[in-house]
């Protein structure tokens, strides 16, 4: 059993139990009322709960970077200037109806509510064929490994031989709400899950966003540890491509996304060919380029929303990806209240029902790791025990 990392403290900020009209926060100590944080979670209608609140935020944060990146989407950032200016609001938020990294997103969603517990390839190959709608929307890889899972074929082979396209990473951060507090936990099932439908080296990029996005939602996180922990689970391997490359390395890659970031502080406009000088690649949905920019956009931007998927819209390349990424990090930290009340506004008026949608599978996403953290309070008394006899 792998424990949280400052488990006490993540009972003491997120678990709460409903008294009349206040709550009051149980402490470590205390014996968990397990009925009453589970109804206090589920029946919450606003964003009170810190823990509702972050998985909201990081949902629908995704989704709204997604939305406003994918009008300039695959453009440099001098095209971008050019036609634009400054993006400094989203532009068409009704697309957050169509994007596909929120949609792949919530495949993942939909696997952890339905089986409540950490899933296997088995388990979102299951989704995938019951709830992959509109396929043809979706991009050839994805649709390619659709493919193979309708055939028959074992989920742990179907993404072995597929392009890398950066399909992962794009849709990693479920995985890390899952696994929250436990970046290497959040790694390693998001490598098994990625290779379902991406070979290395995104599958690897994917995983180590994830372990981000797992410490994201840490109460003492902070931009710096989040970079630090993205960083540490980057692989330091060299990959073999079909020409040759000026970064072929995640772990370097990431070097040169902090470098940048060290070397331009937080003016990210300056910073934009920098970043796609050093760090672009052939194409702007290769993963390593995703990640690395990601990260150094991240950085730069301190962790916040607004500045954050500005940054990842105007620096072009995989902007949807980039937006996506860095504003689901940022709620992940801030919650839901992150994202400016006027956009979140839009998206009620777009497209209701899936802003109600991501409000649910949140309180019950927080329904489930309320369970699973009781869970881990019980085996944290087991180990007590043991260290007494050993």
């Amino acid at each position: 059993m792998v424990y949280p990392r400052d488990l006490n403290d993540v009972w003491r900020t997120y678990v709460f139990e409903k008294t009349g009209s206040s709550l009051i926060a149980i402490n470590s100590d205390c014996v968990i009322s397990h009925d009453a944080v589970l109804t206090f979670v589920i029946s919450m209608n606003g964003t009170s709960s810190t823990l509702v609140s972050k998985i909201w935020g990081c949902l629908l944060g995704s989704a709204i970077g997604n939305a406003m990146g994918s009008i300039v989407e695959n453009w440099p950032y001098e095209r971008i200037e050019k036609t634009y200016g400054k993006i400094e609001m989203p532009l068409h938020l009704e697309r957050i109806r169509t994007e596909d990294d929120h949609r792949i997103a919530m495949l993942y969603t939909e696997a952890y509510l339905k089986y409540q517990r950490s899933i296997t390839p088995e388990d979102l190959a299951e989704i995938w064929k019951e709830k992959f709608t509109n396929s043809d929307q979706f991009f050839w890889c994805m649709r390619n490994s659709l493919e193979l899972l309708r055939r028959g074929i074992s989920p742990r082979q179907t993404g072995m031989y597929n392009i890398n396209t950066g399909s992962a990473i794009m849709a990693i951060a479920p995985i890390g709400i899952y696994n929250m507090f436990e970046p290497d936990k959040a790694y390693a099932e998001a490598l098994d899950l990625a290779y379902m439908y991406q070979p290395e080296p995104d599958a690897q990029c994917a995983a180590a966003m994830a372990a981000g996005f797992a410490e994201a939602f840490s109460p003492d996180a902070t931009v710096d540890s989040i970079v630090a922990t993205i960083h540490d689970h980057a692989l330091d391997k060299d990959m073999v491509y079909w020409d040759d490359r000026k970064v072929n390395n995640l772990k370097t890659a990431v070097d040169i996304g902090i470098d940048i970031a060290d070397k331009h502080g937080a003016d990210w406009w300056s910073a934009r060919k920098d970043v796609c000088d050093r760090l672009g690649q052939w194409h702007a949905i290769e993963p390593i380029e995703v990640l690395s920019i990601t990260v150094s956009l991240f950085k730069m931007t301190g962790g916040n929303y607004t500045e954050g998927v500005i940054a990842g819209t105007n620096t072009g390349r995989d902007s949807d990806t980039i937006s996506n990424l860095i504003g689901g990090l940022c709620c992940a930290m801030h919650g839901l209240e992150a994202i400016p009340a006027d956009w979140r506004e839009g998206v009620l008026e777009v497209n209701p029902a899936l802003h109600d949608k991501f409000g649910q599978v949140s309180r019950e996403f927080a329904a489930i790791l309320v369970k699973k953290f009781e869970m881990y309070k019980k085996y944290w008394s087991y180990a007590d025990k043991l260290t007494r006899l050993v």
